[in-house]
């Protein structure tokens, strides 16, 4: 599968540091606010082993991939890529 994603490297830049970001500061409260308490609860465990987004994205079913997509996106669209 292609996909045609227009990003400059500065914005890539910009996108990867609120990623890293986000898995540092991401905790057990936030994970049931994205997933629901059980399910949040769950996948917390096994974000917390490592704390990387990748590898907890290996793990997830199509449905919690895009319930994950989701916060994402709404997570990246709230943050300054531009540069600085």
């Amino acid at each position: 599968m292609t996909y045609s994603i227009d990003l400059t490297a500065s914005e890539i830049v910009g996108i990867m540091d609120n990623l890293a970001s986000l898995e540092c500061n991401l905790d057990g409260k936030e994970f049931k606010n994205i997933f629901g308490e059980k399910m949040g609860a769950h996948l917390w465990q096994k974000f917390r082993k490592d704390f990387n987004l990748v590898g907890l994205w290996t793990v997830l079913d199509l449905e919690n991939r895009r319930t994950l997509a989701s916060y994402l996106k709404g997570f990246l669209r709230g943050s300054d890529t531009t540069n600085k």
